[in-house]
């Protein structure tokens, strides 16, 4: 029963891992975007301006 119940928390917690590390990549995707982003419309604005 205990051996069960670690080997449940044990899943658990690398599904929570997982899931931190995908949350993390998106933040480190969308703080490198960002600038990216922001520059482009800044250029695409002052050529349209």
């Amino acid at each position: 029963m205990g051996a069960l119940l670690l080997d449940h928390i044990s899943t658990r917690a690398i599904d929570t891992m997982g899931d931190l590390r995908t949350m993390f990549a998106t933040l480190v995707v969308l703080a490198t975007l960002r600038p990216i982003a922001t520059v482009l419309l800044v250029s695409v604005s002052r050529v349209g301006g």
